[in-house]
């Protein structure tokens, strides 16, 4: 009965860590998820920006007015 005990125990145990590693994980995932989501409004605003420089050295080149 005592080693029944300890076994259940030891699977408590193991099933507290496994959780607060899934929780970790959890949170590491919804942190990159953000970085994601930063980085590609950042490079959707960088194109735009890059856009709007050819756009206006190509009026530049062809003849445009200042």
């Amino acid at each position: 009965m005592e080693e029944e005990e300890l076994a259940r125990e030891e699977l408590r145990a193991r099933l507290i860590e496994a959780e607060l590693a899934l929780k970790e994980a959890e949170e590491a995932y919804a942190l990159y998820v953000q970085q994601i989501d930063h980085y590609k409004r950042t490079i959707r605003q960088q194109k735009v920006v890059i856009l709007g420089i050819k756009s206006s050295l190509a009026h530049h080149l062809h003849g445009g007015t200042n």
